[in-house]
């Protein structure tokens, strides 16, 4: 940390900036951190870890693009996954309920 003269607002807007760039560094820091964690994750078969990578990647940087493709592809594995690559045969079957009540309830009166 640097010590400025309170009067000397060249000193203290050269510290202002130091300090902003070391925000911006530790965060880009953090973020790249992230990202290759996500990937390593995916890589590895552990898609809910990518996806939680990722997802920090995303607090840090919205709409990261490398971000959201890990969020996507480690969805659409987890879906793999779960519903097996031949996923319309292994979907449970569905059970749709009919309202047969009228728009127009009858009122009393």
């Amino acid at each position: 940390m640097l010590a400025a003269d309170p009067k000397n607002r060249d000193a203290l807007a050269l510290q202002q900036r130091i300090l902003e760039n070391q925000k911006k560094s530790a965060s880009q820091d953090s973020l790249a951190r992230s990202l290759a964690k996500a990937n390593a994750e995916f890589l590895a078969g552990r898609f809910e870890g990518a996806i939680s990578a990722a997802n920090f990647a995303l607090a840090l940087d919205p709409g990261n693009a490398e971000a959201l493709e890990h969020v996507q592809k480690s969805y659409a594995q987890i879906s793999r996954r779960l519903l097996g690559s031949r996923s319309i045969e292994n979907l449970p079957p569905a059970i749709k309920f009919a309202d047969f009540r009228s728009q127009h309830e009858p009122t009393d009166g």
